[in-house]
């Protein structure tokens, strides 16, 4: 009997005089629930909190938002935001189920630390991400992961943001929020029957479908935020949290997202044969290779330079060259050196990256979601560049970086991809000046010119690229080189000040060393390429800014290619190909890019993009088809500006759109199946003999 009542429930003794009422069992019922109910709304007010500062702070750019827009906008966040607090909710709600009463008091307390460190994380989760959309117009996505722990980039956050600040604001909302969930949550009952476990079990379910957001078979994610042509609404829709953390599980699976997550796909064997349709005409096809696009392209009886540089410029929009209608204008040097070239007035970036740029200028390989090829696996070693291929004949390679070779897995790439040597930060001596991101673009280039002048007196072809580095924030160059322009000048939208001062720095470093260059021995047999990896400050509403991704190209051989311009569209894929074609000779290729010097006179030419890693658009000259899953996009281009407008889809488009899905798809297939190879001498002359 006594060993009965020592299990007994504990009976919370209520004050003499004192009677239950309905209202106290109705609120007693709902006490094991009440610390995840009280999370789960509290996150959500949080969140919705964070999405209103962002639609007021870019209402001028939700003008044109009908209001069917506008409650959808709130209805499709609210049901992205419940999935990521659901998932945040759940442990807490969990141990509120299996908890004996005995255990309720320290429930209370798990639930209250549990509640202060997911709040805190909201907080400082949005607070942050306010500043990453200010800067990048994104909310919170893939970059968190690939660049989240990089030295460099952390150096320039601490410089460029006011962390002070941003911390105080987040203890300040984090503790107002939880003093809110204290005085709401209230304390558990240890009275079994006053703190029954039914409403827990009940809401269990619920929190489950929050967590999956929808009855389908397939759970929302954060493509559900896409349901405007106005992008910066489809952005302020999305949760930077569930962006980031949809990212990390298809990592963590060994995967990245496909084609078909993003774009409706063609059946396999069409979207190939389309592929070839499109390369037809531009060489011949080694028919049995392994690689259904492999051709030998170039002609034999060409004979150019022996030499290939390529310049790789940070960040070197079109913007702010002068050549290029940029204004204001930056680049006088490159200006005149253009006057020497073959300019490329329209050609565009792949993506807004510079592992985007190196694989499009360096592999003429498309852009595909998610992470870029420099960092897959599938393409560490083996895998189709400018330097596999000119290595068959020889060549000796040098890749020039100022900064660290493992940012981006940059190093690891290159070397198993053809380059001989990958000559980094740790590797300068005789330097000038070195700041957050590594040495400045004019000790760099000072570097290229030595090794080509070494190897031209061995007498060695080379092929040297250099990718420069100045051209980022925090905008720091070596003092005494430029003029600093004058404060008065009027500064572009979304640009700073210094950073056209750094803009500049970065023309003067191209125009002393090409003042080098063309004293050395090496000048008359090297061809000289010139291309900016990216677009910048890629805002605004459209869907995907094309106008931002024309970047600075031109090929510099005056010997052997005239100056001209080619006033059509290009793209970054472009270039590999076309130096091959500079150079002379036959060439067995895998790119995805045209020559440029055999294009037509009256070929108007093609670029295909990529934007937030999951949005595709095809330029077809005058024509721009944006790709998405169940929906395109048209635009078009009034003559003599580069704005895009929408347009009415017409038949050109749908083709456009075939041809853009139908190489992106190929190209994927070819990762995938590791089969995007530079062929060997042998292997070509044995498929071409069958």
């Amino acid at each position: 009997m006594i060993a009965d009542l020592a299990y007994a429930p504990k009976m919370v003794v209520a004050p003499r005089g004192s009677r239950s009422t309905p209202l106290d069992d109705r609120r007693g019922s709902v006490r094991r629930l009440r610390p995840t109910l009280t999370t789960f709304l509290l996150g959500l007010a949080v969140l919705l909190g964070f999405r209103v500062f962002l639609y007021v702070e870019r209402h001028a750019d939700l003008a044109d938002l009908a209001g069917g827009e506008r409650l959808e906008l709130w209805m499709r966040g609210t049901q992205l935001d419940a999935i990521v607090i659901a998932a945040l909710c759940i442990p807490l709600l969990l141990v509120s189920i299996l908890a004996p009463v005995r255990w309720l008091r320290g429930v209370e307390r798990f639930g209250s630390v549990w509640a202060a460190i997911v709040l805190l994380g909201l907080v400082a989760a949005e607070t942050s991400g306010i500043y990453f959309f200010r800067y990048y117009d994104f909310r919170f996505n893939y970059l968190v992961l690939e660049h989240g722990t990089d030295a460099e980039v952390a150096g320039t956050v601490v410089r460029a943001y006011p962390i002070g600040t941003i911390l105080g604001v987040v203890v300040a909302i984090t503790a107002v929020a939880f003093f809110v969930w204290r005085k709401a949550a209230g304390l558990p009952v240890r009275d079994e029957r006053a703190s029954p476990r039914w409403p827990a079990l009940i809401a269990l379910p619920l929190l489950a479908f929050c967590l999956r957001g929808t009855t389908d078979h397939r759970a929302l994610g954060p493509a559900y935020a896409t349901f405007s042509d106005n992008r910066v609404a489809n952005e302020i829709t999305g949760n930077g949290i569930l962006n980031v953390a949809h990212e990390w599980a298809q990592r963590s699976k060994g995967r990245y997202v496909g084609l078909a997550e993003t774009i409706d796909v063609l059946p396999e064997a069409d979207a190939i044969a389309n592929a070839r349709a499109y390369f037809a005409g531009h060489g011949t096809f080694v028919e049995g290779a392994d690689n259904p696009l492999a051709r030998v392209v170039g002609d034999p009886a060409r004979q150019g330079p022996k030499n290939v540089m390529v310049v790789v410029l940070e960040s070197y929009t079109a913007r702010l060259v002068g050549h290029l209608g940029g204004h204001p204008a930056l680049t006088p040097n490159l200006d005149q050196l253009a006057t020497e070239s073959l300019v490329l007035d329209h050609c565009y970036a792949t993506g807004e990256r510079t592992i985007q740029g190196l694989e499009a200028v360096l592999s003429s390989f498309p852009p595909l979601p998610g992470v870029g090829v420099v960092r897959r696996p599938e393409a560490r070693d083996g895998f189709d560049t400018l330097a596999t291929v000119m290595k068959q004949r020889g060549y000796a390679t040098r890749f020039l970086y100022g900064g660290q070779g493992i940012f981006d897995h940059m190093s690891a790439f290159f070397l198993a991809n053809g380059y001989d040597e990958f000559i980094e930060e740790e590797d300068f001596d005789d330097t000038t000046f070195h700041g957050e991101w590594g040495y400045c673009d004019e000790d760099v280039l000072n570097r290229a010119d030595r090794e080509m002048r070494a190897l031209h007196a061995a007498n060695t072809p080379f092929l040297v690229t250099v990718l420069t580095v100045s051209l980022h924030s925090p905008w720091e160059y070596p003092k005494g080189v430029i003029e600093p322009l004058p404060t008065s000048i009027e500064v572009p939208d979304g640009f700073e000040y210094e950073e056209l001062n750094t803009f500049r720095y970065v023309d003067e470093a191209i125009g002393r060393f090409m003042a080098r260059a063309k004293q050395a021995p090496y000048y008359e047999d090297t061809v000289f390429a010139f291309v900016g990896d990216h677009g910048v400050h890629l805002r605004g509403r459209d869907l995907v800014p094309a106008d931002e991704y024309r970047v600075a190209a031109l090929i510099h051989a005056p010997k052997h290619v005239p100056p001209r311009r080619i006033g059509g569209v290009t793209s970054q894929l472009d270039v590999a190909p076309t130096l091959l074609s500079i150079v002379g000779g036959t060439w067995k290729t895998t790119f995805f890019g045209r020559d440029l010097l055999a294009r037509e006179p009256d070929e108007l030419g093609t670029a295909l993009l990529v934007y937030g890693k999951k949005r595709f658009a095809f330029i077809d000259g005058p024509r721009m088809t944006v790709l998405a899953r169940a929906k395109r996009t048209a635009f078009s281009q009034t003559p003599g500006s580069s704005k895009w407008s929408p347009s009415a889809l017409l038949q050109e488009h749908e083709r456009d759109a075939v041809v853009a899905t139908s190489l992106l798809q190929t190209a994927e297939w070819l990762l995938e199946k590791d089969r995007y190879r530079a062929l060997s001498e042998a292997e070509t002359e044995q498929l071409l003999r069958h």
